[in-house]
């Protein structure tokens, strides 16, 4: 799953949700990157510049936690 630049961060936030219900997701509006920490087990804090960074990461985490 890719996501394009041009969308509205709310938009992808919502999109990065529903796509793993086990992260809460959220954009910094004055950072202008994307967060995303779980919601399960230890609490995993990652950080995307891009909506598609923070699902590398989310992805990347998951893995290293045997998820």
């Amino acid at each position: 799953m890719k996501y394009a630049p041009s969308e509205d961060p709310r938009d992808l936030v919502g999109r990065l949700q529903r796509y793993s219900g086990r992260w809460l997701c959220w954009y910094g509006n004055t950072t202008g990157h994307y967060w995303a920490v779980t919601r399960y087990g230890r609490a995993v804090l990652v950080e995307g510049r891009t909506a598609n960074d923070l699902l590398d990461e989310m992805i990347r985490a998951e893995a290293s936690l045997g998820g």
